[in-house]
């Protein structure tokens, strides 16, 4: 079921983006969750299948097609973190292009 999904992808794949995170009510293709961004700020949001509304906190109702776009949008600390793994997982790679050069 596409909510169930969308609340799993958060819980699983942003847990190191934001700082908590917690499902206040789940009825058929919409969901109601709180969550508190890496600066501590805290939002209610409506998730459906047109997307993602924030409810209060800041961008309040402004809906987002992705859970991604939400965070680029409300949290600096999310970009930051999102582009240091990034640059990581590339120099990983980088890394490993260079030792099978070697080899």
């Amino acid at each position: 079921m596409f909510i169930d999904e969308e609340l799993n992808e958060i819980t699983h794949n942003y847990k190191n983006y934001i700082t908590s995170f917690s499902v206040k009510e789940k009825e058929g293709y919409t969901a109601t969750f709180s969550l508190i961004t890496l600066e501590n700020e805290s939002c209610d949001i409506f998730l459906s299948p047109e997307g993602y509304k924030i409810l209060s906190g800041p961008s309040k109702d402004k809906i987002y097609e992705s859970f991604d776009t939400l965070l680029l949008n409300i949290s600096p600390m999310f970009i930051e973190r999102r582009n240091a793994k990034f640059a990581e997982m590339i120099q990983a790679l980088a890394n490993e292009q260079l030792s099978s050069n070697t080899d």
